[in-house]
């Protein structure tokens, strides 16, 4: 567990950290001299009080990897410093937590008061849930959960319907016969992402073929490079990443082999030169700072539930690494994330 740390932060909308100074004024008492006419009904107490400081607020947060691996939980840890910046708190973080450990890494940070305790991935959900019980004066929110109750609540980064505005602009741009996925472990928004993408990219070409594999671990380079390797050699010509610090693998292999990916979470065209055709940005970091926010003004009360597809409404972003979505594909995109947002297009699970 760790507090205050100075992790390489990525590009984008970065603050500096501010340490908030709080000056207490002590007024001087100044000496009244008494007449000695035999007044009793004289007031000595001439002293002022001094300013009471405010106590910082403390929020906290569970990463399911290193704050620096250039891809979710850095940029989930850049919007809960950014957040606690704005508001003059504090933060108090641990990172690498696997599912197993949740718990207990809830229950530890839980324990130091903070303001909300911060569940980074829909993983958590559980392990929110039952520890929160526990703690019913701190929040407890889930970034990509999918269930508010009492002090638990979430902030949806819309996976799905990301993907499937991804899926749309790939088909309507390169026109593939086949899409890959190469993702960690399988839990809800991750598979979301692939039925989104799949369901997106046949509103352009009906006939696509698309593939996921699964490696089971979010962060093992190894595993990734393999999957999406396999991937490329069945013919995928363009792979959805959905991975933390093993995304560095899936970069391998597209440098390595020539071919391309999509990244799900951000803009690493020039950072990973070659590896890329585009990118979607779910703001992992602006809905965190956003949850901080508002739970310290109290405009986010307990058991809340957002997404970030319609909060803030430009929040999230398509792009692709040869330049600007040409105008007729933007259009289809706007189109389409109305009927998401409307509810006339969901995304559909086996």
């Amino acid at each position: 567990m760790q507090q205050n740390p100075s992790p390489r932060v990525p590009a984008g909308r970065r603050g500096q950290r501010r340490s908030a100074a709080v000056v207490v004024a002590v007024l001087a008492v100044m000496g009244l001299v008494m007449s000695s006419c035999g007044d009793d009904s004289a007031d000595s107490d001439s002293s002022a009080p001094e300013a009471a400081a405010k106590e910082k607020e403390t929020f906290a947060m569970v990463t399911p990897s290193a704050i620096t691996d250039k891809s979710f939980s850095e940029l989930g840890y850049t919007g809960l410093t950014t957040g606690a910046d704005a508001v003059g708190a504090e933060v108090i973080y641990q990172e690498n937590v696997e599912v197993p450990q949740a718990v207990e890494a809830f229950r530890n940070l839980a324990s130091q008061e903070p303001v909300a305790v911060i569940g980074l991935g829909g993983q958590f959900q559980d392990a929110a849930e039952e520890v929160a019980p526990e703690f019913p004066d701190i929040q407890f929110v889930v970034i990509n959960g999918n269930h508010a109750v009492d002090n638990v609540g979430y902030y949806s980064l819309a996976e799905g319907e990301l993907a499937y505005l991804a899926g749309l602009v790939i088909a309507a741009t390169k026109h593939p016969a086949k899409l890959g996925q190469v993702a960690g472990i399988e839990i809800a928004p991750i598979k979301a992402q692939g039925y989104g993408l799949e369901q997106g990219a046949k509103t352009q070409e009906s006939g696509v073929e698309f593939t996921s594999i699964f490696t089971g671990d979010m962060n093992d380079i190894a595993k990734a490079k393999e999957a999406t390797t396999t991937l490329f050699g069945q013919g995928a010509e363009v792979v959805y990443t959905s991975l933390n610090e093993a995304i560095a693998g899936a970069e391998q292999a597209a440098v390595e082999s020539g071919n391309l990916l999509f990244n799900n979470q951000a803009d690493k065209c020039e950072e990973v030169p070659g590896a890329y055709y585009g990118f979607t940005s779910s703001a992992v970091d602006l809905a965190v700072e956003q949850v901080v926010k508002g739970i310290s003004d109290g405009s986010l009360q307990p058991g809340f539930a957002d997404s970030n597809l319609t909060n803030p409404a430009d929040a999230t972003e398509i792009g692709l690494c040869s330049g600007p979505v040409p105008d007729d594909v933007q259009a289809l995109v706007d189109s389409a994330k109305a009927d998401l947002i409307s509810g006339k297009v969901k995304i559909t699970t086996p």
